[in-house]
């Protein structure tokens, strides 16, 4: 054998090293960082990605729930990976403008609150563990509101599973629509939040008529009927939200 064709030690040793750093594992170029954002630049320009077309379809009211009842799981995300994205966005991003809102709110009107909540919310720590709590808790009602769909349905005797999907898509829909409104709010000072409760209530406005039309499509059921349930469920929605706050409270305040 040549000196030229024989291979260098040096570059031999290195290849060692590095089989031996990444046992098991795929080549280094599969791995580089360079790899891994031109695959999240991929996902983000095609306008064919799955995260894409999931987006465009629950645009849709009740598209992408009709989809799931028909099996077509290949070409959208899954509703729970989809209500997880949603959350963080939601729970990251807006959270805190929200809860400072119905802070705000609340202290407006100290009369009309226990001594015990105006106590909780004057110490900024207990404050942010009933926020913290809170949060915790309305991420699991989607549970609940899909319990409340079956019951809307009981008749059906359709698997939970099914009115799961459709409380995942519907609180999708939820979480992005008053992230993109908590912009404008958190852009305000404390002092101009009250302003911006016509911009909430309008939010609940759109998010109802999303909600009859959803019910619509995807159970196939006649507008009175879905206009009745709609109504219903965007209450049941309300009533877990506040229920969670005041769990939250009573949890924190108990534990002080």
């Amino acid at each position: 054998m040549s000196a030229e064709s024989r291979p260098s030690p040096g570059l031999a040793q290195d290849a060692s090293h590095r089989a031996d750093a990444m046992p098991g594992l795929a080549s280094p170029a599969d791995l580089s960082a360079r790899r891994f954002f031109g695959s999240l630049w991929d996902e983000l320009s095609s306008l064919d990605s799955r995260s894409w077309r999931t987006l465009k379809a629950l645009m849709i009211p009740g598209e992408l729930t009709r989809a799931a009842f028909a099996g077509q799981r290949q070409r959208y995300l899954p509703p729970l990976r989809l209500y997880l994205i949603a959350s963080a966005v939601f729970f990251f991003l807006a959270w805190d403008v929200y809860y400072a809102m119905m802070v705000d709110t609340l202290q407006r009107n100290p009369a009309a609150q226990p001594a015990q909540f105006l106590a909780l919310i004057s110490d900024p720590v207990a404050a942010g563990r009933v926020a913290d709590l809170n949060a915790w808790l309305r991420f699991g009602t989607v549970v609940l509101l899909g319990l409340g769909v079956a019951v809307l349905f009981w008749r059906r005797r359709w698997p939970l599973g099914a009115h799961l999907i459709f409380a995942a898509h519907y609180y999708c829909v939820d979480f992005f629509l008053f992230s993109l409104l908590a912009i404008p709010v958190s852009l305000a000072g404390s002092a101009q939040r009250a302003s911006y409760d016509g911009l909430i209530n309008l939010g609940l406005l759109v998010l109802l008529g999303y909600l009859i039309a959803a019910l619509r499509r995807a159970y196939q059921v006649r507008w009175i009927g879905a206009m009745i349930r709609g109504l219903a469920l965007l209450l049941l929605d309300l009533l877990l939200s506040t229920t969670a706050n005041q769990a939250a409270i009573l949890l924190v305040a108990a534990l002080r």
